[in-house]
């Protein structure tokens, strides 16, 4: 059964990935602007020039753990599933004992930092603007908020966080945000 399953996914293979791949870029070209400052409390996968994109996922990266969480129970509480990735090896119960110590920071870092988004081929689009949205909603509630105000750079559904004054943007509040032309 799993057999006759996957055989009529693979006699599709080029329509899924299609799909797949523009799913994943409507996601990076929506949430580009998140993470545009070096200072961003995300970061956005990112393809080497050398590379190409199978979009079997989409994923953030937050600074810490306590981002992640609270990100993915944001999502949580407006109905979208995401989830964590991994967890390390040499963390796990089964190989604890087997790792010669060594410190791995980039395992503990994706460990605890990485968040899945929904990435599937039935995802439609206006759910995927809809996650997108909420993205940017819990951006604004943790009040680091830098809004492209006039920047031309940036439409004005666009938004990034930083802790830093970017070019023509400013430093905004939630309250200061709320009272600005980028809400309509």
């Amino acid at each position: 059964v799993i057999a006759a399953f996957l055989w009529a996914q693979l006699e599709h293979l080029d329509d899924i990935q299609s799909r797949r791949k523009h799913l994943w870029e409507l996601y990076h070209s929506n949430l580009s602007s998140l993470a545009l400052s070096p200072n961003s409390l995300i970061a956005l996968p990112g393809l080497p020039e050398y590379a190409t994109n199978n979009a079997h996922m989409f994923y953030l990266v937050c600074n810490n753990l306590e981002d992640r969480t609270a990100l993915i129970k944001h999502l949580k509480d407006n109905g979208v599933l995401a989830v964590f990735h991994y967890l390390s090896l040499h963390s796990s119960p089964y190989y604890m004992d087997k790792h010669d110590g060594r410190a791995l920071p980039e395992c503990d870092r994706y460990a605890d930092c990485l968040v899945r988004l929904p990435m599937y081929y039935d995802l439609k689009e206006e759910e995927l603007l809809r996650i997108c949205t909420l993205l940017k909603s819990n951006m604004i509630e943790n009040d680091w908020l830098v809004a492209g105000i006039n920047n031309p750079e940036f439409s004005t559904n666009d938004f990034f966080i930083s802790g830093l004054n970017v070019g023509n943007t400013q430093m905004l509040t939630k309250d200061e945000y709320k009272d600005t032309a980028l809400i309509k």
